[in-house]
């Protein structure tokens, strides 16, 4: 997968555990998951199990915190990076 689309599935993800939002276009690195999505403590962890089933990840501690995902971009920083991390271990 590229890390285009792992951006896209990564906003639909998203967009699955909030009715504030439609469409992935309305979904920037600003957005804040909690102030804009009315995310709360159990949405995010069905987002972040939802993320580790989709992605075949395990999602870092440092991202397991209503605090931590809270902004998309740093949310997607870390996944896409986790990614990566995952193609380069396969590749080797």
């Amino acid at each position: 997968m590229d890390l285009r689309a792992a951006e896209q599935q990564l906003k639909r993800l998203v967009l699955e555990n909030t009715l504030s939002l439609e469409r992935t276009e309305d979904i920037s690195d600003e957005t804040d998951l909690i102030s804009d999505l009315n995310y709360d403590s159990i949405a995010a962890i069905q987002l972040i199990v939802d993320i580790e089933n989709t992605f075949g990840i395990e999602v870092e501690d440092a991202y397991l915190s209503l605090e931590a995902i809270a902004q998309f971009g740093k949310l997607k920083s870390g996944i896409l990076r986790q990614l990566e991390a995952k193609v380069e271990d396969q590749n080797e």
